[in-house]
C-alpha cells in the first residue's frame, strides 16, 4: 500500500514539474501539498518497514514537494512600493453564458486596468463591444470551443503573442 501511495506521489510529482511546457501537467501542479502528504505517509510507513531504498525515493519526493511549499510561508511580508496600483479583471465567461449585461455591469463597477475574458465567442466579443470607449485597447481570439480569449486594456498593448 506505502509503495502505491508512493508511486502516485512520483507520477503527480515529476509530470507536475513539466507543468510550463504541457497544459496536463499544469492541472498535476495544483496537488503539491497532497502530494507532500502521500510522500510522507509513504516514507513514515516504509521507515517502519525498514525499505532502505524506498525511503531514500519517498524523501526525496517529500523534499521536492516541500521545496514548493515552504516558501510560500517563509517569505517576508513585502512592504508596498510606492507606484501606481494596477486593477485587474479574470473572468470564465462560460461561452454558453448569455447573461453579458451582467457581466459588463461586474466590468464597469470593478473599473479595472485590465481584463481578460476567458471561453469568448463572437457573441460575446459582439456585447463587450459597448466597453470599447473604456477600453480601446485589444487583443481578442473569439472561439466556438471553451478556448476563445481576449484581452482588454485602457493601456495600448505591445508585443502580444496569443499562443
Amino acid at each position: 500500500m506505502a509503495v502505491l501511495l508512493m508511486a502516485g506521489a512520483a507520477g503527480v510529482t515529476v509530470f507536475s514539474l513539466a507543468a510550463r511546457w504541457h497544459w496536463a501537467s499544469d492541472l498535476l501542479s495544483h496537488f503539491v501539498v497532497q502530494s507532500a502528504a502521500c510522500s510522507a505517509g509513504s516514507l513514515a510507513i516504509l521507515s517502519l518497514c525498514r525499505r532502505r531504498g524506498l525511503v531514500c525515493v519517498a524523501s526525496v519526493l517529500l523534499l521536492i514537494n516541500l521545496s514548493r511549499i515552504v516558501p510560500m510561508y517563509l517569505a517576508e511580508d513585502a512592504e508596498a512600493e510606492a507606484g501606481p496600483t494596477v486593477r485587474a479583471l479574470a473572468a470564465n465567461l462560460r461561452r454558453d453564458n448569455r447573461e453579458h449585461p451582467r457581466f459588463i455591469d461586474l466590468v464597469r463597477t470593478v473599473r479595472p486596468d485590465f481584463f481578460v475574458a476567458m471561453e469568448t465567442d463572437e457573441d460575446w466579443l459582439r456585447s463587450l463591444q459597448g466597453l470599447s470607449e473604456s477600453y480601446p485597447y485589444s487583443i481578442v481570439q473569439p472561439r466556438e470551443d471553451n478556448f476563445g480569449i481576449a484581452l482588454f486594456s485602457r493601456w495600448p498593448i505591445k508585443g502580444h503573442r496569443v499562443h
